[in-house]
């Protein structure tokens, strides 16, 4: 008699989920062992990840925010090879191929805050020879220090001539500190055409390459420091008149100040985590590092990438240094990459795909309602699992994919012609994704142990727990903990879509690559230019938008409420979210771009730039003819890797309950504790090996 099948249920279809799932079936004669169900909320796969095609809107792509994918995500981007090798879509196929469906990007600017003009500071990345997701292999953290002086000394090389007009006429006497501090590091140092700056920057990168564990640190420590003090009296005049010398100083106190803290605090032994329980802006002060450095661009960036207000959220230090280095110096190709239609489209189409036709069972429009422990042989479990059956189907199954051009992607609405009560759903504008809807189940399912299923892998992110796990926290203290202490923040996004080009707006760098932008005007201090996505979707000649701007950024609304469970008044809080974006637009927007300002005033936004389907629209009324959204789902919340949290995070399989797994980018993974894709789809990795 053949070994009974374990039935596996899978809680949530977000990504981490998905990963989960298609690693275990990658495994040979997967469904000999495993007999797998996945739950789904609503009518679309991904959580985060999720996006929409707005069949009402000419199918234009809409997002939870502006996703993007950094080149070290090299688990990512071994995934998506896999899957897109596997479905093995012929070349006249739109995103035929994963080079096809991710294209560089490697042209970022930082909007620096100098006195409350906010001014561009342009970066532009090398490409490399590296393909990402070829090789999991990363360089010995040691040598990240060298790495950064390599970095900072290209900087200095390129910026010299405006740094330091003046060395071409330095007197001798100028250049003795900078000689003394080479003699002290070298007896000699080879000539090699660079002022005493330069000659310094690379002695103490040469002085790095040969730290081991028997080298005197504390010396080295105090010549650095003796470096940075001097590089300040000879640039502290320059400041704020020499733009070129402000960021020298910012990138260089930045640098070294990181290269000091690593050292003192022994990163390299205890690892990164070991200084989680520090903000990051605390820890680069506890270092030394300057005010100015502190307040800079560079650091607001990297707090911007997790949805960090100035005012808003810490950012555990280990990990913010981890994730800054990781993306600086482990890129692989281009230091980022667009997808090249939706995040859905582009991803969750091919998983979804190969989960189907290697015969994943996924059940669509089944909300989790509560998953309740229990004891089996003594020890804590998973014992049974309430699901509510949202809707009645018309068909046995739902199918869940639109055709636009050629490409199979995902509704922004559930299909209603495949729903009993479609009519209904949509002429009430019932949303199936919002945790407070009235809108009753049809049926309750119950799921018990031993019957229903044998092992569950709960992917729903961690703002959902106290709805669907309220006696597993009553229970359990580290999950109680663990839930507190992860904390996570609601985001504010929109998309715009203009009627002329980035050049046609005003924007100073046009004849540059589309820019990343970080570092502006809060609540919405990113703007990325998605113009490519425009040929994905369908709009009329005399409709056809020139520019598609994606904007987002933490929600002035905050973190997770005191109580979790209480109702938010939704519709009070878009109109507020509306209020706020239409101010940016009015004060801001012509920072970015000066085009935008009505004809003969210096201030206000021209609204006939939005292109309005209808026409008719007028004023700051056409803001209703974009896409707006506020993500204040619980698990559509940011995940915040706040200071002292990362010693919450619980395994994937260590979680105090022996039929559950966990995933998310909000478990512990061994890559990189924040909100990324790279994090979910290691944790799903992760999660899977639970089963291997």
């Amino acid at each position: 008699m053949a070994d009974k099948k374990e039935k596996v249920v899978v809680l949530g279809g977000g990504l981490s989920s998905l990963v989960t799932v298609y690693e275990i079936t990658s495994q040979p004669d997967w469904q000999k062992k495993y007999d797998i169900t996945v739950y789904q909320l609503g009518w679309r796969l991904g959580g985060k990840c999720a996006s929409g095609r707005n069949q009402e809107v000419h199918n234009r792509i809409e997002e939870h925010g502006l996703h993007i994918w950094f080149g070290f995500y090299d688990h990512a981007f071994q995934l998506i090879k896999k899957c897109y090798q596997e479905i093995g879509r012929p070349l006249t196929h739109p995103l035929a191929t994963w080079e096809e469906a991710f294209k560089p990007a490697n042209f970022f600017v930082l909007e620096e805050n100098v006195k409350g003009n906010y001014q561009p500071w342009p970066i532009s990345f090398p490409m490399n020879d590296k393909i990402p997701g070829d090789t999991l292999e990363l360089p010995d953290p040691k040598t990240y220090p060298s790495m950064i002086l390599d970095f900072a000394n290209e900087y200095y090389k390129k910026n010299q001539k405006y740094i330091f007009p003046e060395n071409e006429h330095q007197n001798e006497n100028d250049q003795s500190i900078w000689k003394q501090i080479v003699e002290w590091v070298e007896d000699t140092v080879e000539d090699i055409g660079l002022d005493m700056v330069g000659k310094t920057i690379l002695t103490l990168k040469r002085l790095l390459d040969k730290l081991s564990g028997d080298f005197p640190h504390d010396r080295f420590l105090k010549i650095l420091d003796l470096f940075v003090k001097h590089l300040w009296k000879k640039i502290e005049n320059k400041i704020e008149s020499n733009t070129e010398a402000r960021r020298f100083w910012i990138l260089m106190d930045f640098s070294l100040t990181n290269i000091k803290g690593m050292i003192e605090d022994k990163v390299f032994e205890k690892g990164f985590e070991s200084i989680d329980d520090y903000d990051y802006r605390e820890w680069l002060r506890h270092h030394g590092a300057s005010e100015l450095t502190i307040n800079s661009a560079i650091v607001q960036a990297i707090y911007g990438l997790v949805f960090g207000g100035v005012d808003q959220y810490t950012f555990a230090a280990g990990t913010a240094l981890k994730g800054a280095l990781r993306m600086v110096f482990t890129y692989k190709g281009a230091v980022a990459y667009r997808m090249q239609a939706g995040m859905g489209d582009t991803i969750l189409t091919p998983i979804y795909e190969i989960l189907k036709k290697r015969g994943v069972n996924i059940k669509f429009f089944h909300r989790v309602r509560e998953v309740i422990p229990g004891t089996s042989n003594g020890k804590p479990c998973i014992q049974s699992i309430k699901i509510g059956k949202q809707v009645n189907l018309k068909k046995d199954e739902y199918s869940p994919l639109i055709d636009v051009k050629g490409l199979g992607c995902w509704p922004s609405e559930p299909l209603y012609d495949q729903i009993v009560e479609g009519e209904t759903l949509k002429k009430d504008h019932i949303d199936l994704e919002n945790y407070w809807s009235d809108w009753k189940d049809r049926e309750e399912v119950h799921l018990e142990y031993g019957k229903d299923f044998d092992r569950v892998v709960f992917g729903i992110s961690i703002g959902g727990i106290p709805f669907v796990c309220p006696q597993i926290l009553k229970e359990n203290k580290q999950w109680k903990d663990m839930t507190e202490a992860i904390t996570t923040c609601l985001t504010d996004a929109f998309q715009l879509w203009m009627y002329p080009d980035i050049a046609g707006l005003g924007w100073k760098y046009w004849k540059n690559e589309p820019p990343i932008l970080g570092s502006y005007v809060e609540p919405f201090d990113t703007w990325c230019d998605m113009t490519h996505l425009i040929a994905r979707e369908s709009w009329p000649d005399d409709l056809w938008p020139n520019h598609l701007a994606y904007f987002c950024g933490p929600s002035p609304s905050g973190i997770t409420p005191k109580n979790p469970l209480a109702n938010p008044d939704i519709p009070a809080e878009m109109k507020k979210l509306k209020e706020r974006i239409v101010k940016f637009l009015d004060q801001d927007a012509k920072g970015l771009w000066p085009a935008t300002t009505p004809n003969g005033k210096s201030t206000g936004f021209n609204w006939n730039l939005l292109i309005d389907q209808n026409k008719t629209a007028l004023g700051e009324r056409r803001i209703d003819s974009q896409y707006v959204r506020l993500n204040i789902q619980p698990t559509e919340r940011y995940v915040l890797s706040v200071k002292g949290s990362t010693k919450y995070r619980l395994p994937a399989g260590a979680n105090g309950y022996s039929n559950l797994v966990i995933t998310g980018d909000w478990i512990q993974n061994s890559v990189l504790n924040a909100g990324c894709v790279e994090s979910t789809v290691v944790s799903g990795i992760e999660a899977a090996q639970c089963f291997l």
